[in-house]
């Protein structure tokens, strides 16, 4: 394995090794030879990433953001406003790529850049903002710490 011999392996043909993986490309190669003289080669390559991903909210930049939202007259009461998220998403080397993007459960795509921009509904008062984002890999960052509060 990897040009370390293991063993004579006897009957059935099973052997056991423990690799340690290197975060980024892996390359495992197994080669084996009978009493024959006959060889076999397999190359398997395995790619570790368990970094999670990282998140950045360029709007609004504030962890708890305050937003003065004046009543409307009776009848016309409507408590429903659209907030606008914007920011950007990175995926540390080494990279598997960005699989999923949620924003309290609206899934978004990415920009090719990482970057990203929705609008989220919102009620009056304290309104808390949930960020889910896995790469590839499944690795998953949630963020729950954005708080939108409407006054």
């Amino acid at each position: 394995v990897n040009g370390d011999e293991i063993l004579e392996v006897m009957g059935g043909g099973s052997f056991n090794r423990t690799i340690i993986l290197k975060e980024g490309q892996n390359n495992i190669s197994v080669s084996t030879k009978d009493r024959s003289g006959n060889t076999s080669e397999i190359v398997q390559n395995l790619f570790l990433d368990t970094v999670k991903p990282i998140l950045t909210v360029t709007e609004p930049a504030q962890q708890i953001y305050n937003r003065l939202e004046p009543r409307r007259p009776p009848g016309m009461e409507i408590d429903k406003f659209q907030q606008t998220i914007r920011g950007v998403i990175i995926d540390p080397e080494p990279s598997s790529g960005i699989k999923r993007i949620s924003i309290n459960g609206k899934e978004i795509q990415p920009n090719s850049d990482g970057s990203f921009e929705t609008s989220i509904i919102l009620r009056r008062g304290v309104n808390n903002v949930h960020f889910i984002v896995e790469d590839l890999a499944g690795n998953i960052l949630r963020d729950n710490t954005k708080k939108i509060r409407i006054i």
